[in-house]
């Protein structure tokens, strides 16, 4: 990860990014059906979740340039940033929900064959229903919440550029007084967990022949189920903001194609010095 950006949704998605939905619809269903195909065969294979695996083998296929973090309510957003980045510059994104979005699912084939309770067949009548042990519960839970961690970790690392989707859904405020304080807070753990690492993981300039300024450097809940916080103001205020305007200006100094493409960005928002 070299770069990460706060990027908020304006008055002109709709003519900028709306339209590239459509397009992108057919990759991102494919893609995320592979990285899901992945991640079941390395955790429900013979009943062992295999990291080391998961890791060595499947990280390395995945090729992206943009790692896109959003909620579950933003998916749209995503893909058609996604989408438009494909279109205008030839970037590759990971979207985050292809992991995250892909939990509870995964978890129900997990406690489905691991974690119902055994029935004792003379005391159980027709109508009643299986339940689930607690305690095993519990425990593929972590589980499966550490690897998909891990994932969201590694793609982050792996990727040049981190873009977060800032909307009303990824970040509330809790009140009138916060709002003024200027504290954010998020329902989503994934969210809170993915910024958090853009904190932590070590910024790594790219390959490309460029002189980087150092002086630039940076360091769902359903409803019926009680709502946890995570507060994310610090983690926002370490990204640099990224508007439609940006993105307009961005798509105007478009010269190549590829990761190259990323250069024009920077020193568009002061990160890269412009070569003499």
């Amino acid at each position: 990860m070299y770069s990460r950006f706060n990027y908020t949704k304006g008055s002109q998605y709709g003519t900028l990014l709306n339209p590239n939905i459509a397009g992108f619809e057919k990759e991102f269903a494919t893609s995320k059906k592979e990285i899901q195909r992945k991640l079941k065969e390395f955790i429900l294979d013979n009943g062992h979740i295999d990291a080391s695996a998961l890791q060595e083998e499947w990280f390395p296929t995945i090729k992206a340039d943009v790692f896109i973090s959003h909620s579950h309510k933003d998916i749209s957003i995503a893909k058609a940033l996604a989408g438009w980045l494909k279109t205008t510059f030839g970037l590759n994104s990971f979207i985050d929900s292809s992991v995250w979005g892909y939990c509870d699912e995964l978890l129900k084939e997990i406690d489905n064959k691991y974690c119902k309770n055994r029935i004792d067949s003379k005391r159980f009548s027709k109508g009643d229903k299986e339940t689930y042990n607690y305690t095993l519960r519990n425990f593929t839970t972590s589980h499966v919440h550490t690897l998909l961690s891990s994932a969201l970790s590694q793609m982050i690392d792996k990727t040049e550029c981190v873009i977060f989707i800032n909307t009303p859904q990824s970040v509330s405020i809790s009140s009138e007084i916060e709002s003024i304080k200027g504290d954010s807070i998020t329902t989503s753990p994934w969210i809170y967990h993915e910024l958090a690492m853009t904190s932590i993981i070590k910024t790594t300039k790219p390959m490309r022949q460029h002189t980087i300024s150092e002086s630039f450097s940076h360091t769902e809940i359903r409803d019926s189920l009680p709502q946890f916080n995570y507060r994310i103001d610090a983690y926002l205020k370490e990204m640099i903001e990224l508007t439609e305007a940006d993105l307009i200006s961005w798509e105007k100094k478009k010269a190549v194609n590829g990761a190259d493409s990323l250069d024009k960005l920077y020193e568009l928002k002061g990160l890269l010095n412009k070569k003499s």
